[in-house]
């Protein structure tokens, strides 16, 4: 070694350098000495040996091991720094960010007590490896290193710790607090994870099966209902349990409690629940003013008993704000009989003889009223009946009453009506004859107490005086009561047979009737017969029939569109029988007749016309039939039949050839009923189905106002409803569809509720339902439920589904890996799968292509990127030593370079020849400039690749830092050879909020030779470790579900790189022209490695291997200037860049996925052209020292741009 070139070019310089170097020499010998004298440091035994491998095993659930090493001093004498034996450890390896090792120095003296090396590690999914390794140094020099293989056992699942805000047991107070009564109030739980790891069921904690208890005011606190939220292993999402309430008229107090529940230590499947409780507290409202009135009126304020009237109960906001939650309880006196209760938007239901009646809302300025129909009882009192009104705003319920007397009918006005005649006339003196003294009531009432008075002519004797129901008394005058009632329409008669008087006279007998009811027509109450007797036999008497006519209406109430019966008698009370007997039946408009029937009876029937014949009809006989109508759907007036009898025989008594019965009757309303279809059965996940609602009415009237309703599952996703003649709308989930007519009797109409089914496979049962403002008799029809199955989708329907998110590399990538796992309802990626199908349904595309570009793990892609950037920076360092070295192009050299010194212009390179000559280069024992020489040089680039997701190119800024320190050996004054190592820390963002990070240290081979004295070629040969720590961002909104994870995961990787260059000097007075010509060849290959810290999202890289080429073509031109100090020489390159590179691919797979699907990651287009540009400046000094400074940056490429900026010295030794 040539000490000189460090202190100065003199033979007395030298001989200070070897003068140091023997004080340097007697130092390191120091310690051999020290021995020498009976200083020994101890020597180190271990437990276990080394060499064994050691398990860390875990302490239990959550993934921390544990081991340790016993070390133990043996022998050693002395005291002081070199009887002591120091110990320092170190762990390497993939795996050794994992492991710890504390402490990791000691020292030991003869004597020392033994020590403990503590180790540690966190366990992660899988097994973690490494190496500790131990260095021991007696005395303070270097000895033996000991190691042991280190395994870190994969985790056990541990489920987070549930952090609730605010704790169990603290009050929760809804806010706001205060508002008006009926408005909403709300609170919440914040529910926090933490500390769990793993997945599946060992690792998952759930909150659920929320519920209230002791709420002083049932139905104020709603939100919990169904809560249910799952938590598994290292998740830090947040859940939020929101409650509301509304506000009363007086405060709220309840308590809220959840079950907490972790897996069990048992059985697998087996919990442990913890019921979680909060006590909760909602303020009293503020009472509005007064703005609800109530007013009940009646139909009649006097009723018949028996006769049907109605109530009418009118609920009023007279303020300019809406009153909410109103409710009418109406309990009906029982004497009264409930035939129906409704109005607009109310909706009312009967239990027994109370009315309920509710209304969500009432606005502004606006009445609703409800109808009450009701019969009366049947016998006569007064009656109260008072309805009461409360809503979200009352304290106290709102009262109106009324009353109404219910009276007994008025007597009905009989008309009575009497018909007498002989049997004979003339009659022959001293003959038998009789009277017939037929009684019809031709009156709308009953008649009772009907009595028959007949004072007989003189000379007459009475027989007998009979009639059925008849009881007679007297023998002048002839007095006899009907038994019981004669009806209305009815007839009865009574014969008495009298004997003539002896002598020829005109007999003139007067027979009366009257009964207990006034008679509204007194006219035809009496009747006189007059009667020849002659004393000659009379002729024989015509032949006479007594005919009379009787009905009654069978059941005598009936619905309308219901049948009814009018069974008919007609007698013949004689004293003849009848012939060709006609009856003539005529029904009012209500009625349709629809036959007629009778034993011995002919019947026709014609609409409203019925005609029955029959031969004839005995003495005394009665003859039967019966007519069939039905009462008409929406009929009106009285329904009623007017009978007419008639035969060929003279009917003596004409009075009771007549009858007319009438059927009392009411609306029969509408039987509606519903069935309900589904479209498809079973539905794939999230595919469209339909529900199709057919309304049948059965009759017997039209149903107005009809509604269809179904209140949808909240799985299914409303989409569409309509029907002909339907208008509907959907509110909150409740699908109403009004029909705008009336449905007639017999016919039917269809609404279509279009829907989306679930994500996930199920089973949905969906009820519809039918009402109408018309009374429906049958309500067990109106409700009809279908159950569908919901198939889960495969992985290639989900694919079909969010191929159209998948608009660029990443997301296509991320394409096939959820499909498949969306396709497994188990899979860790089950809820967002959930929002994702959710949004992709709903036609979200975009927040499907940004979930799914943030799920694609493209940030790998950037570790290209970063490999190369690290080559570039060792390349550019040595790049600057051998622009020193060599004799032009690329960087800063005597060679082409002039000076002007005398007026002339003379080489650099020459005068650098000559001096060396005449100085003795290389000449190991006196000459003065040294072949070897050392340099430093430091690297600061800041650079910036473009995001272009279509072509899949990964957005980097990054910046690296540099050093290259090395030396070289100059073998003659054109060739030069040497070793540099190089160490670079790399930094970068990556897309938004992703980093990589890296390390390298490289080593270099390089040389420079000069074929002559302008034209050179020189080489490099790199090879080295990369680290790669890089941190993932996987951060996305879908639906309501916000993700935010970290992925972290680290990479070794080598690097070679073979670079060669050439170029030529052209020399103009003293400016030199150097063209140059460069290739350069990289190759990196990454091992596999898997990410932590994102739990579901966590991914596996595959090995990868990447090649890049780069062809450079550039010019450099320089000049030297003089300086009195040393030469300075600016210095400016261009250079155009040809870059073929493998576009960038990489093979992953979800770490905890459920599926083999791979992401194929790939970045399209990474070939490309640029250029760069440089100026930098040396400064050579005296005794071959140097410093330069250089800068370059790229341009022409608009995706990537690059500066950089190098630093460096160098002196010869």
């Amino acid at each position: 070694m040539n000490c000189s070139l460090h202190i100065g070019a003199s033979r007395i310089g030298c001989a200070a350098v070897r003068l140091l170097c023997g004080i340097a020499l007697i130092a390191a010998l120091t310690p051999l000495q020290a021995q020498t004298r009976g200083v020994v440091p101890p020597s180190l035994s271990y437990n276990p040996t080394p060499g064994t491998p050691i398990n860390l095993s875990l302490g239990g659930f959550g993934g921390t091991g544990g081991a340790s090493i016993q070390v133990t001093p043996v022998g050693g004498s002395g005291s002081g720094s070199f009887a002591t034996t120091g110990l320092n450890c170190t762990i390497t390896g993939n795996g050794a960010a994992a492991f710890s090792v504390s402490p990791s120095s000691f020292s030991f003296m003869p004597g020392s007590s033994s020590a403990t090396i503590g180790l540690s590690c966190n366990a992660g999914q899988s097994p973690l490896l490494a190496t500790l390794l131990c260095n021991e140094s007696p005395g303070g020099s270097t000895g033996p290193q000991q190691s042991w293989p280190l395994q870190c056992p994969a985790a056990l699942p541990i489920p987070p710790n549930l952090n609730y805000d605010p704790s169990p047991g603290s009050t929760i107070t809804f806010s706001p607090g205060s508002g008006l009564i009926g408005t909403s109030t709300t609170a919440s739980i914040r529910i926090t994870p933490s500390g769990g790891f793993g997945t599946g069921f060992a690792a998952t904690a759930q909150f659920n099966n929320c519920r209230i208890s002791n709420e002083s005011v049932p139905g104020t606190i709603s939100g919990f209902q169904g809560t249910s939220f799952t938590f598994v292993g290292a998740t830090t999402a947040v859940q939020t349990l929101n409650l509301s309430a509304t506000l009363r008229a007086s405060a709220v107090t309840g308590t809220l409690t959840c079950d907490q529940v972790l897996p069990g230590g048992g059985q697998r499947g087996s919990v442990i629940i913890t019921p979680r409780s909060w006590p909760l507290q909602v303020a009293a409202g503020t009472q509005p003013a007064a703005n609800l009135r109530l007013l009940k009126t009646a139909s009649a304020q006097q009723v018949q008993v028996n006769e049907e009237f109605s109530y009418n109960v009118q609920a009023s906001n007279v303020g300019s704000s809406p009153e909410f939650g109103l409710v009418v309880i109406d309990q009906v006196p029982s004497a009264l009989t409930i035939l129906s209760a409704a109005g607009p938007d109310w909706t009312c239901r009967v239990d027994a003889n109370t009315v309920d009646c509710r209304l969500p809302e009432l606005i502004g300025g606006r009445s609703a009223d409800i109808t009450i129909q009701v019969r009366a009882p049947n016998t006569p009192r007064s009656i109260a009946n008072t309805a009461r009104m409360t809503s979200l705003s009352t304290s106290t319920a709102l009262v109106s009453s009324v009353s109404v007397d219910v009276v007994a009918p008025p007597p009905t006005p009989v008309d009575l009506a009497i018909d007498k005649s002989d049997s004979a006339d003339p009659v022959r003196t001293g003959s038998s004859f009789s009277y017939l003294l037929a009684v019809s009531n031709l009156g709308a009432g009953d008649a009772t107490g009907v009595r028959v008075e007949d004072v007989l002519p003189a000379g007459v004797t009475l027989i007998a005086a009979t009639g059925p129901g008849w009881t007679c008394s007297g023998s002048s005058t002839i007095s006899c009561t009907l038994t019981g009632v004669l009806a209305a329409g009815a007839s009865s008669s009574v014969s008495i047979e009298v004997t003539a008087p002896s002598q020829a006279t005109t007999l003139n007998n007067r027979a009366t009737v009257s009964a207990n009811e006034p008679d509204s027509n007194s006219a035809n109450n009496a009747d006189t017969e007059s009667t020849s007797i002659t004393t000659e036999p009379p002729p024989p008497p015509p032949l006479r029939a007594d005919l009379g006519i009787s009905a009654n209406a069978v059941p005598a109430s009936v619905l309308t569109g219901q049948n009814v019966s009018f069974e008919v008698a007609v007698g013949n009370i004689g004293p003849d029988p009848a012939t060709a007997v006609i009856l003539d039946g005529a029904l009012s408009a209500a009625l349709e007749a629809i036959g007629a029937s009778g034993n011995g009876w002919t019947c026709t029937v014609n609409a409203r016309q019925v005609e029955c014949t029959r031969t004839s009809i005995a003495v005394n006989a009665t003859e039967s039939l019966t007519v069939t109508a039905r009462v008409l759907p929406g009929a009106t007036g009285i329904a009623d039949m007017a009978l007419q009898v008639t035969s060929s025989v003279t009917d003596p008594v004409l009075a009771n050839n007549a009858s007319r019965v009438a059927v009392s009757y009411q609306a029969g309303g509408a039987d509606l009923s519903i069935v309900k279809t589904d479209s498809i059965d079973p539905v794939a996940a999230g595919a469209e189905f339909s529900y199709t609602l057919t309304v049948s009415n059965a009759g017997p009237e039209a149903a107005s106002g009809v509604v269809v309703s179904d209140t949808l599952p909240a799985s299914l996703s409303f989409v569409s409803a309509s029907g002909a003649g339907f208008t509907c709308a959907n509110t909150a989930g409740t699908v109403r569809c009004t029909l705008a007519t009336p449905l007639p009797a017999g016919a039917s109409a269809a609404a279509t509720i279009a829907v989306r089914a679930p994500t996930a496979g199920s089973s949905i049962s969906n009820e519809g339902v039918v009402s109408a403002s018309t009374n429906d008799p049958n309500l067990a029809n109106n409700r009809s439920t279908q159950t569908t199955q919901i198939n889960d989708r495969t992985a290639e329907q989900i694919s079909d589904l969010l191929e159209e998110a998948a608009v660029d590399p990443a997301s296509e990538a991320a394409l096939p890996v959820v499909s498949a796992e969306c396709a497994d309802p188990s899979s860790a990626l089950a809820d967002v799968c959930d929002e994702i199908l959710d949004a992709a349904d709903d036609g979200r595309t975009g927040e499907v292509t940004d979930a799914l570009r943030a799920i694609a793990p493209d940030e790998v892609l950037a570790q290209q990127l970063v490999l190369r950037e690290i080559a570039t920076t060792q390349f550019f360092n040595v790049d600057a030593r051998l622009n020193e070295l060599r004799r032009g192009g690329g960087g800063f050299s005597l060679s082409g370079l002039t000076v002007n010194s005398g007026g002339q212009s003379i080489p650099l390179s020459l005068a650098g020849d000559a001096l060396q000559a005449a100085l003795g280069y290389g000449d190991d024992e006196g000459g003065l400039i040294s072949p070897w020489g050392f340099f430093v040089n430091g690297n600061i680039t800041d650079g910036k690749q473009d995001l272009r997701n279509a072509s899949g190119r990964v957005g980097v800024d990054y910046s690296s830092r540099g050093i290259t320190a090395g030396v070289d050996y100059r073998l003659s004054n054109r060739s030069v050879v040497g070793a540099a190592l190089g160490y670079a820390k790399f930094t970068s963002d990556v897309n938004t909020g992703s980093e990589l990070d890296a390390k390298s240290l490289l080593l270099t081979g390089y040389g420079s030779y000069y074929v002559n004295d302008r034209f050179y070629v020189d080489t490099r040969l790199t090879y080295g470790n990369v680290k790669l720590d890089q941190s993932r961002s996987i951060r996305f909104q879908i639906g309501g579900m916000q993700v935010d994870e970290l992925a972290r995961g680290d990479a070794d990787s080598t690097q070679l790189t073979l670079a060669t260059s050439m170029g030529y000097h052209l020399n103009y007075g003293a400016w030199t022209v150097t063209p140059n010509l460069g290739l350069r060849y990289i190759r990196n290959d990454v091992d596999a490695f898997t990410e932590t810290g994102a739990g579901a999202y966590n991914v596996s890289y595959r090995d990868q291997s990447f090649k890049t080429t780069q062809a450079t073509l550039g010019l450099q031109i320089g000049r030297a200037v003089s300086l009195d100090t040393g030469v300075l020489m600016p210095q400016f390159d261009f250079s155009l860049i040809s870059e073929n590179s493998d576009d960038p691919r990489a093979q992953a797979s979800l770490a905890n996925g459920s599926s083999s699907q791979l992401f194929r990651l790939d970045q399209q287009g990474s070939d490309s052209s640029y250029g760069s540009a440089g100026l930098g400046f040396v400064y050579l000094m005296a005794n071959g020292r140097q410093a330069y400074i250089s800068y370059r940056h790229t341009f022409g490429n608009d995706d990537f741009d690059r500066g950089s900026l190098n630093l460096g010295g160098r002196f010869e030794f």
